[in-house]
Protein backbone atom coordinates (compact mmCIF):
# COMPACT_ATOMS: atom_id res chain seq x y z
CA UNK A 1 0.00 0.00 0.00
CA UNK A 2 1.26 3.30 -0.93
CA UNK A 3 1.75 6.47 1.67
CA UNK A 4 -0.75 8.33 0.80
CA UNK A 5 -3.71 5.71 1.26
CA UNK A 6 -1.96 4.56 4.46
CA UNK A 7 -2.06 8.16 5.69
CA UNK A 8 -6.09 8.21 3.94
CA UNK A 9 -6.88 5.42 6.52
CA UNK A 10 -5.08 6.99 9.41
CA UNK A 11 -7.36 9.70 8.68
CA UNK A 12 -10.39 7.73 8.93
CA UNK A 13 -9.33 5.92 12.14
CA UNK A 14 -8.78 9.39 13.97
CA UNK A 15 -12.38 10.50 13.14
CA UNK A 16 -14.03 7.34 14.81
CA UNK A 17 -11.98 8.34 18.05
CA UNK A 18 -13.88 11.44 18.07
CA UNK A 19 -12.29 14.54 16.26
CA UNK A 20 -14.88 17.23 15.76
CA UNK A 21 -15.71 18.80 12.32
CA UNK A 22 -18.62 21.06 12.17
CA UNK A 23 -20.98 19.99 14.35
CA UNK A 24 -24.97 19.67 12.95
CA UNK A 25 -27.62 19.27 15.37
CA UNK A 26 -30.14 18.60 12.57
CA UNK A 27 -32.91 16.44 13.19
CA UNK A 28 -31.51 13.96 10.92
CA UNK A 29 -27.98 13.78 12.70
CA UNK A 30 -29.14 12.34 16.75
CA UNK A 31 -26.44 12.12 19.24
CA UNK A 32 -26.09 8.52 20.28
CA UNK A 33 -24.11 6.71 23.01
CA UNK A 34 -21.58 3.92 21.78
CA UNK A 35 -19.38 1.81 23.78
CA UNK A 36 -16.28 3.14 22.20
CA UNK A 37 -14.74 6.15 24.66
CA UNK A 38 -11.03 7.73 24.64
CA UNK A 39 -10.09 8.29 28.33
CA UNK A 40 -7.61 10.83 27.78
CA UNK A 41 -8.24 14.85 28.51
CA UNK A 42 -5.18 16.43 27.52
CA UNK A 43 -4.34 18.05 23.73
CA UNK A 44 -2.41 17.15 21.28
CA UNK A 45 1.58 17.14 21.38
CA UNK A 46 4.47 17.61 19.22
CA UNK A 47 5.87 14.61 17.65
CA UNK A 48 8.58 12.61 19.75
CA UNK A 49 6.18 13.73 22.89
CA UNK A 50 3.50 11.20 21.73
CA UNK A 51 -0.13 11.63 21.57
CA UNK A 52 -2.34 11.79 23.70
CA UNK A 53 -6.45 11.30 21.82
CA UNK A 54 -8.49 13.93 22.52
CA UNK A 55 -11.56 13.16 24.95
CA UNK A 56 -14.43 11.91 23.54
CA UNK A 57 -17.63 12.19 24.91
CA UNK A 58 -20.05 9.27 23.66
CA UNK A 59 -23.30 11.44 24.51
CA UNK A 60 -22.26 14.11 21.70
CA UNK A 61 -21.50 11.99 18.72
CA UNK A 62 -23.56 12.79 16.15
CA UNK A 63 -24.32 9.93 13.80
CA UNK A 64 -25.05 10.96 9.99
CA UNK A 65 -27.78 8.86 7.97
CA UNK A 66 -24.52 6.98 6.64
CA UNK A 67 -23.40 5.87 10.15
CA UNK A 68 -20.49 8.23 10.28
CA UNK A 69 -20.39 9.13 14.32
CA UNK A 70 -18.39 12.23 14.77
CA UNK A 71 -17.73 14.98 17.96
CA UNK A 72 -16.42 18.62 17.14
CA UNK A 73 -13.72 19.16 19.46
CA UNK A 74 -13.06 22.68 18.08
CA UNK A 75 -15.40 24.98 15.26
CA UNK A 76 -13.17 25.82 12.25
CA UNK A 77 -13.14 29.58 11.11
CA UNK A 78 -11.91 28.86 7.85
CA UNK A 79 -13.74 28.10 4.20
CA UNK A 80 -15.68 25.57 4.54
CA UNK A 81 -13.90 21.88 2.98
CA UNK A 82 -15.31 20.30 0.21
CA UNK A 83 -15.24 17.32 -1.19
CA UNK A 84 -12.98 18.26 -4.46
CA UNK A 85 -10.52 19.60 -2.17
CA UNK A 86 -7.04 18.78 -0.83
CA UNK A 87 -6.24 19.48 2.60
CA UNK A 88 -3.62 19.76 4.95
CA UNK A 89 -4.66 18.07 8.22
CA UNK A 90 -2.63 16.49 11.21
CA UNK A 91 -4.14 13.23 12.62
CA UNK A 92 -4.16 9.91 14.82
CA UNK A 93 -5.95 7.10 13.40
CA UNK A 94 -6.57 3.67 15.81
CA UNK A 95 -8.83 1.02 15.90
CA UNK A 96 -11.46 0.29 18.82
CA UNK A 97 -8.93 -1.39 21.09
CA UNK A 98 -7.28 1.70 21.01
CA UNK A 99 -4.33 0.27 18.77
CA UNK A 100 -2.86 2.94 16.80
CA UNK A 101 -2.37 2.13 12.86
CA UNK A 102 -1.37 5.47 11.66
CA UNK A 103 -0.36 9.37 13.34
CA UNK A 104 1.05 12.34 11.68
CA UNK A 105 0.86 13.72 14.90
CA UNK A 106 3.51 11.44 16.24
CA UNK A 107 5.51 11.98 13.07
CA UNK A 108 5.12 15.89 13.38
CA UNK A 109 4.26 15.29 9.66
CA UNK A 110 1.24 17.27 8.29
CA UNK A 111 -0.52 15.09 5.19
CA UNK A 112 -1.63 16.33 2.37
CA UNK A 113 -4.42 14.56 0.84
CA UNK A 114 -6.83 14.84 -1.58
CA UNK A 115 -10.67 14.08 -0.46
CA UNK A 116 -11.40 12.55 -3.79
CA UNK A 117 -8.45 9.56 -3.13
CA UNK A 118 -9.78 8.84 0.32
CA UNK A 119 -12.09 6.28 1.97
CA UNK A 120 -15.94 7.47 2.00
CA UNK A 121 -15.87 7.97 6.11
CA UNK A 122 -12.71 10.87 5.62
CA UNK A 123 -14.80 12.88 2.84
CA UNK A 124 -17.86 12.74 4.50
CA UNK A 125 -16.45 13.47 8.07
CA UNK A 126 -14.00 16.69 6.66
CA UNK A 127 -16.78 18.39 4.35
CA UNK A 128 -18.43 19.05 8.09
CA UNK A 129 -15.43 21.04 8.78
CA UNK A 130 -13.98 24.49 8.17
CA UNK A 131 -10.59 24.90 8.25
CA UNK A 132 -9.08 25.40 11.71
CA UNK A 133 -11.95 22.23 12.77
CA UNK A 134 -10.21 19.45 14.80
CA UNK A 135 -12.89 16.46 15.05
CA UNK A 136 -13.36 12.94 16.33
CA UNK A 137 -14.63 10.13 13.52
CA UNK A 138 -15.40 7.38 14.29
CA UNK A 139 -15.96 5.13 10.83
CA UNK A 140 -17.87 2.20 10.13
CA UNK A 141 -16.43 -0.39 8.17
CA UNK A 142 -19.10 0.39 5.29
CA UNK A 143 -17.05 4.04 5.11
CA UNK A 144 -13.75 2.63 5.69
CA UNK A 145 -11.87 -0.68 3.90
CA UNK A 146 -14.98 -2.92 4.81
CA UNK A 147 -13.79 -6.44 3.90
CA UNK A 148 -10.56 -5.43 2.80
CA UNK A 149 -7.58 -5.70 5.48
CA UNK A 150 -4.85 -3.00 5.61
CA UNK A 151 -1.55 -3.04 6.77
CA UNK A 152 -1.91 -2.73 10.53
CA UNK A 153 -6.17 -2.94 10.03
CA UNK A 154 -7.88 -5.90 10.42
CA UNK A 155 -10.86 -6.55 7.48
CA UNK A 156 -14.39 -4.87 9.01
CA UNK A 157 -12.95 -2.48 11.23
CA UNK A 158 -14.41 0.51 13.03
CA UNK A 159 -11.61 3.46 12.79
CA UNK A 160 -11.09 6.54 14.96
CA UNK A 161 -9.51 9.44 13.60
CA UNK A 162 -8.80 12.78 15.88
CA UNK A 163 -8.19 15.35 12.86
CA UNK A 164 -6.85 18.82 12.97
CA UNK A 165 -7.92 20.27 9.68
CA UNK A 166 -4.83 22.90 8.89
CA UNK A 167 -5.92 23.93 5.26
CA UNK A 168 -7.96 23.24 2.42
CA UNK A 169 -8.20 24.07 -1.38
Amino acid sequence: MNLFTFQSLSLIAIFMLGLGCGEDTSASQTPQDHSTTAQATSTPTSAGQGFTPWAMDTSKLITTPSGLRYQMVQQGTGNQVKATDKVVVMYHGMLTDGKVFDSSFERNQPADLSLDQVITGWREGLTLCKVGAKIIMVIPPNLGYGTSEMPNIPANSTLIFNVEVIGAN
